[in-house]
């Protein structure tokens, strides 16, 4: 057992109204966590991903790679309920602990897990929680409903965003059944922390502070007033800590891994919060198993200079991205700046990327590689991201919500006015002879010429991840493999990001899961 050392508690953040402010304590507030007890919990076959406590505190609802299992502290078993190619997700217990809900495809089924039989519980229904008054709620066509728990009295609480790319998921009860917890995500990309009262359906924001933050799962904690949630506010997943009675808001771990595998959902039972926990690391190398970098972490993004002399790449530390430039021939790598997605000029002078304010929002930026001179390319309160170079140089393209839903854009490479290409995409990357433009979008990949113009569905694409072009066409990253365009498939433990390093050749990251376990943090509160 050891202990995780909590961030000084030096600046409490303030919530107001639908935002969140900064204001500097001499003192933290009364009835706070203090520093968390962490330990290694559960182990079981497979990629631990959420997890759901039972009333009693000792068995234990387990989504690990796609399959529910369950787990019984009390006798230290482990048995797991399903084995299936769609995925379960959303575990969560009945209101008397007897059985597991949990989401497959659209609908929730159930299962007594003692016994092991399944069964359907509702229909296009997904992401179920029961409360201790006899009510659930769940998601049903991207809005939050409540019923009785048979089903009956279904009313619509909370309505789906009119951005078509915002859903709704992980709603979660408080300890008196009068309000709902739940998270607003954009495409899995970018969420908020929410709140609705069960009762008259006023609905509060309560994180929503960062447009680029991306909270993974909240729940609350002891009462109806505080909550903790898993969030990359700090640059790695870290739990923080809210407190809505005095409206303060600070981490109570460092940030525990850079990234996870997908996304995770902690539980809560009393004061010991459960969560999973990620132990990875990365190398560069050529999808022919060429290694081309060494050290330790996560090394990923990699993209290679158009005469392939150089690579860029992103290194993730506990609360940092970094840029890096290496050069092939010396294999010496070459700190460039904070940021990611990097991606090189065609004359490899310049590399555009991704950098993150301190407040949380994304713009562009280029830098030079020789002097290290950096310099925004856009700049507003948006979210602006994975850009790419066109091949002759003149243009830089990126995603960015500017008008709502995250489209594709222009902006001239030496700086200027941004212009529009289309209503919908993300991670677009120039062909080879930039006529076209490879992007995701609708869980698909597309081309469309370079201004946007004569948009093509290529394949299915379910995972969020940036194409590359080979020299038959768009390559992309789904299902465990990198799919090419002749409908040949790479099986690959990578990195979702990869760049082509000519012929049949990728340049990937190669991933290796050191460990994937469930751990807990016992908290205790200091001026209670």
């Amino acid at each position: 057992m050891r202990r995780i050392p909590v961030i000084p508690l030096i600046v409490v953040i303030i919530l107001a109204g639908g935002g969140v402010g900064l204001l500097l304590l001499s003192d933290p507030p009364d009835r706070v966590p203090g520093v968390p007890v962490a330990s290694a919990l559960v182990d079981v076959e497979g990629i631990e991903t959420e997890v759901a406590i039972a009333p009693d505190g000792l068995r234990y609802a387990l989504i690990a790679s796609g399959d529910l299992w369950y787990i019984d502290l009390g006798n230290d078993s482990r048995t797991k309920l399903t084995d299936t190619p769609e995925p379960e997700s959303a575990p969560a217990w009945t209101g008397d602990g007897a059985r597991i809900t949990f989401t497959r495809g659209r609908d929730t089924l159930e299962v007594d897990p003692e016994a092991g039989f399944e069964a359907l519980r509702f229909e296009n229904a997904s992401h179920l929680i029961s409360s201790g008054t006899g009510r659930v709620s769940f998601v049903r066509d991207r809005a939050l409903w409540t019923a009785g728990a048979d089903g009956t009295g279904a009313t619509e609480l909370v309505p789906a965003d009119a951005n078509a790319d915002v859903s709704i998921h992980s709603p979660r009860f408080s300890p008196s059944g009068r309000q709902i917890l739940y998270l607003k995500t954009r495409l899995g990309l970018y969420g908020e922390v929410w709140r609705v009262e069960t009762e008259t359906g006023n609905n509060f924001p309560v994180i929503a502070d960062r447009a680029a933050e991306n909270p993974s799962s909240a729940e609350w904690l002891v009462d109806d007033t505080r909550l903790v949630y898993l969030t990359d506010r700090s640059g790695g997943l870290a739990v923080w800590f809210v407190d809505l009675q005095t409206s303060t808001l600070f981490p109570i771990t460092t940030p525990l891994m850079g990234r996870a595998l997908a996304p995770l959902g902690l539980d809560v039972h009393g004061s010991r919060v459960v969560l999973p926990r990620h132990t990875l690391s990365s190398r560069l190398s050529t999808s022919d198993g060429s290694v081309l970098t060494e050290g330790t972490g996560l090394q990923m993004e990699p993209a290679i200079s158009s005469d392939g002399s150089r690579i860029a790449f992103t290194v993730a530390g506990e609360g940092t991205f970094e840029i890096r430039v290496m050069d092939r021939n010396t294999g010496e790598a070459r700190y460039l700046g904070l940021g990611t997605s990097p991606r090189f000029s065609p004359d490899g002078s310049q590399i555009v990327y991704t950098r993150t304010a301190l407040d949380g929002n994304r713009d562009i930026w280029k830098a030079d590689t020789r002097t290290g001179l950096q310099e925004p390319l856009t700049d507003g309160g948006e979210i602006d991201d994975v850009p790419d170079w066109s091949p002759d140089g003149q243009t830089v393209v990126f995603a960015s919500s500017r008008g709502g839903e995250l489209a594709l854009w222009a902006v001239p490479a030496s700086g200027g006015r941004r212009q529009r290409l289309n209503d919908g995409g993300y991670a677009p990357r120039f062909s080879p002879d930039g006529s076209r433009i490879a992007y995701w979008h609708e869980e698909a990949i597309w081309t469309a010429d370079a201004d946007g113009r004569d948009p093509v569905r290529v394949a299915d694409a379910g995972q969020l991840a940036p194409p590359a072009w080979g020299r038959a066409g768009p390559a992309f990253f789904s299902d465990g493999a990198i799919r090419l365009p002749d409908g040949r498939a790479l099986p690959l433990s990578i990195w979702p990001e990869f760049d082509h390093a000519g012929e049949d050749n990728w340049l990937v990251a190669r991933l290796n899961i050191d460990k994937a376990e469930l751990w807990s943090l016992d908290l205790t509160f200091v001026g209670e």
